[in-house]
């Protein structure tokens, strides 16, 4: 029903967790995809332990041999994923349990939905959260919300690491190799939207997700490759969305400069 895909790079210190996250959280008509993107620690050992244990679920294994980041490793596990719907999770974002039942729920009763997003918890060391007793009732409440074209031309809203989607319409588009460890989620959601695929949230935590601290460096390039990313979809003949993606751009300059004054008032 669903194919898992999972990119890993020197994630040893959380994989083991993420991975039996996983493990309780998917069935035989799943097929889990990982790929480890030529991790320089031990986290294909960890890998090959892991399918070793569990030999009987449908796992597939793909290594680059050289580093090729993380839009890459993504399309590589599209292009092999074989099943009605594909999700994405992390090598450091933990399921919570009955993630893939709920999300399946929601999608089942609103056919509309070509990709749903949904909450997350943020955590900062692997230590402080208590998971084990943490459970999505697969039949609870839940509210969906369509994310307008608009809203996400001004701010990303989507949870990379919780979305699932239909593999019928995510197999005809790529992850950016232009803009791999920047913000390619972010260039993929507004390619999606404005060929008018069905996005939608849901305010439901499905993950944990590892909020650490970036370095300064590393946001304020985030930062400009996302206003890369809207321009790049500018047109005049869809003024509204290009006003949106204009604003969210000059947001997005003031946060870089903010972050620039900051930086030179530590100095």
């Amino acid at each position: 029903m669903i194919s898992i895909i999972l990119p890993v790079y020197n994630n040893e210190k959380t994989l083991k967790v993420v991975l039996n996250s996983l493990i309780i959280n998917i069935n035989k008509k799943d097929e889990l995809i990982i790929i480890n993107d030529a991790s320089t620690d031990t986290s294909n050992q960890i890998i090959k332990s892991f399918i070793k244990k569990y030999d009987r679920h449908n796992i597939k294994l793909i290594i680059n041999k050289k580093r090729s980041g993380i839009s890459n490793s993504l399309n590589k596990g599209i292009e092999k994923a074989t099943r009605e719907y594909i999700a994405r999770i992390d090598g450091d974002d933990i399921n919570i349990r009955n993630r893939f039942e709920y999300q399946l729920n929601i999608l089942k009763k609103n056919k509309q939905i070509d990709l749903l997003s949904c909450a997350k918890i943020d955590y900062k060391k692997i230590e402080d959260i208590n998971y084990s007793n943490k459970l999505i009732d697969k039949n609870s409440n839940y509210e969906v919300k369509r994310i307008s074209k608009y809203k996400l031309a001004y701010k990303n809203l989507i949870v990379h690491p919780s979305v699932i989607y239909k593999a019928e319409i995510i197999k005809n588009f790529k992850y950016s190799l232009k803009y791999c460890g920047k913000c390619e989620d972010y260039f993929l959601w507004l390619k999606l939207i404005s060929a008018g695929v069905n996005i939608y949230s849901c305010s439901t935590p499905v993950i944990y997700y590892f909020n650490q601290c970036l370095n300064i460096k590393k946001v304020k390039l985030q930062i400009i490759y996302s206003i890369k990313a809207r321009i790049s979809f500018i047109d005049i003949r869809n003024p509204l969305f290009s006003l949106f993606l204009l604003i969210g751009s000059i947001r997005d300059m003031m946060r870089f400069a903010k972050i620039q004054i900051s930086k030179n008032n530590e100095i």
